[in-house]
């Protein structure tokens, strides 16, 4: 009993500080204990762990298959805190693979008599699903009605990429700061694996990511730990050979330009490119001269279809739910 308690807590916290090798081969031994000694308890957690540690990798059917059988195990064992642990990485899960109306679509498990914590952290995964999705009200209210319930580090980190997505999505003024505040809150608390979430599951926030990160490198590094330097590419922040239109950009005209299709006002461009507006708003108009458009509409749709074909490709997803 002790042990499975022990390797239950240290494989969650190896899998939200996104050292998933080693959290899945914690996770593993973990489910050998369970079957060598029936612990039916710890199963729903173990296998929840698994499927984090497979989704942060990006293999999607393991994952599935880890927190389909978690689910159902904690069901007939009618463990009540252990379903709202398997939603919520569900939720997440989804999120990450763009398939935001099918999370949306799924049923919230009663919360009565939950846990502080736990009810936070199922909340939060939803409204950071929501949020993604464009439903910023009902994201901003929920985190609105959980704030202040709990100090655990999932709530806390939850709440902080809602905040952001959501100001970026509305084109705050300090949604940059908001962003660069998701950062350090998932650093500081050690909950990197729900800042890999909340920027798959909105990609946007990624380029702001690294054009505004405190510690670039130490963004970078998770990034490649993730092994999604390919999303860093499909949001523009790398320049591929077969990119025709960004060469007949000048340098600060490329970087303008990436902005620009992601949708960010000419205040956020300046702001991250330590520049004034004028001189975006120059940058733009030989953007549009060169490209032959006079819309950043236009650049802004043709990034997301461009985005959305590549995210299928590395993500291998069936279902994509991007346009909801």
């Amino acid at each position: 009993m002790v042990e499975s308690s022990f390797q239950i807590a240290y494989s969650a916290a190896l899998a939200l500080a996104a050292r998933y090798d080693e959290a899945l081969e914690v996770a593993n031994a973990l489910l050998d204990l369970v079957r060598r000694f029936r612990l039916g308890f710890a199963m729903p957690y173990a296998l929840g762990v698994a499927a984090v540690s497979h989704a942060g990798m990006r293999d999607w059917k393991r994952a599935d298959k880890c927190l389909t059988e978690a689910s159902s195990t904690a069901s007939s064992r009618r463990d009540r805190h252990a379903e709202q642990f398997c939603f919520s990485v569900l939720l997440r899960i989804l999120a990450q693979q763009g398939r935001h109306r099918g999370a949306l679509a799924l049923e919230v498990p009663q919360l009565q008599d939950s846990l502080p914590a736990a009810r936070a952290e199922l909340l939060c995964s939803r409204a950071l699903v929501l949020a993604s999705a464009g439903r910023l009200e009902e994201a901003r209210d929920i985190v609105e009605e959980s704030r202040g319930s709990t100090r655990a580090v999932e709530p806390a980190v939850l709440m902080a990429a809602v905040d952001a997505v959501c100001a970026l999505k509305a084109r705050e003024p300090d949604s940059i700061e908001r962003i660069a505040g998701l950062e350090e809150t998932a650093f500081s608390t050690g909950a990197v694996d729900l800042l890999i979430a909340a920027y798959r599951s909105t990609p946007e926030l990624l380029v702001v990511l690294l054009r505004a990160s405190r510690q670039r490198e130490r963004f970078v590094g998770l990034l490649r730990k993730a092994q999604d330097e390919d999303l860093a590419r499909a949001v523009g922040q790398s320049v591929a050979a077969e990119d025709e239109p960004r060469e007949k950009l000048s340098p600060r005209e490329r970087e303008v330009f990436d902005l620009l299709r992601q949708g960010l006002s000419n205040r956020q461009i300046a702001e991250l490119l330590f520049i004034s507006e004028a001189t975006v708003k120059v940058h733009a108009h030989h953007i549009y001269d060169k490209l032959g458009t006079r819309s950043r509409t236009a650049l802004a749709v043709q990034a997301v279809l461009e985005r959305s074909d590549q995210a299928t490709s590395a993500t291998g997803a069936a279902e994509s739910d991007a346009d909801s």
